[in-house]
This record gives C-alpha cells, structure tokens and sequence, in this order.
C-alpha cells in the first residue's frame, strides 16, 4: 500500500497466516513492513515529518539511512529532509482516537491543535501572534462537534485570552 499523503488507521493480519507474504506500507521517505499489527500513519504534505504509531503488534521501518522496529506505543518520527528515524513512546490510543470519532488533545500547543483542526474542517488559521501557538490544552471531544463549538470551549478553558474571528475559511487567532 503506498499512502501519498494523509492518515491512515490499518489493522493487518499476520503473514504467516496469507502464507508468510509480507505486508509493506509506503510513506514518502519510509518504509513500514508490517508483521501483524495495529498501527496509524500521519504523512501530510505540508509537515516535515511522518509519524508512525504502534498501536499493537510489531512493524519495522525502513528509511535509507535507518531501520527500527517498534512496540506497542512507540511512534517513529521520520524527518523528511534527512529520512531519520527517532522513536518516543505516546499513548497510542490518543493517537489513534479519531478512528473512533473522538477528538484527543492532550497538552498540545494551540499551533499543533490548529493544524489538526485545519485538515478536519478545511480551513485555515491565521495568529496574528507567535506568542499564542504555544498555549498548550487538554481535551476530549466528539469529532461531530462544530468547529465553532470547539474553539468556543477553548476561549472559555484557558487563562490566556484567546479570541477566534471567523472570515469565511480563515479563522484568525488573536
């Protein structure tokens, strides 16, 4: 399977049980053989890295300079400049949430919750401060909420003042 660009959530049988044909996932730089598993990649197009999260099983991956194999809850972190492969464990069940229809922001900067909410929602942020991007929060929510729901609740959870002005399909963050 070659992911071009995007998420992807896949649940993949052992190979011995198709007869020990392996299972290979393309991602840009990397390459994911998989040996029975859960796992999610996140190959967006307009960010530096790839991100591959173990959420069972075992898979290992390749870059041109590098290989790893992971465990449950790691997440390789592949730079796209230099094909570089670090490894950090997460809890992969938030990372895996929005297969479910749930939203999971745990301490995440106000900048990384942005650009989930941008590929979610087809729009655009705009801050009109840098200082803003690094306000970090916590929640759970119900990816059938409005985006005016959502960030309603981030104005009124935070102590930092954040206000959101809606122009068609640009929200901008003051």
């Amino acid at each position: 399977v070659a992911l071009l660009y995007g998420e992807a959530y896949m649940e993949v049988s052992s190979s011995l049980s198709v007869g020990g044909v392996p299972f290979k996932v393309l991602a840009e730089k990397q390459e994911i053989s998989v040996l029975g598993t859960e796992f999610n990649v996140q190959a967006f197009k307009n960010e530096a890295e790839i991100k591959t999260t173990l959420v069972g099983g075992k898979i290992e991956i390749f870059t041109e300079n590098d290989k790893r194999v992971l465990k449950p809850n790691d997440q390789a972190i592949v730079q796209k400049d230099n094909k570089n492969i670090a490894v950090r464990k997460v809890d992969a069940l938030n990372e895996v949430s929005w297969v479910k229809g749930v939203l999971t922001f745990e301490e995440e900067t106000l900048l990384e919750i942005t650009q989930k909410l941008s590929r979610l929602y087809n729009v655009e942020f705009f801050f009109e401060s840098s200082d803003k991007t690094e306000i970090t929060f916590s929640a759970v929510l119900k990816r059938t909420e409005s985006i005016e729901d959502i960030l309603e609740l981030i104005e009124i959870s935070g102590e930092n003042e954040i206000d959101f002005e809606f122009k068609e399909n640009v929200i901008i963050v003051k």
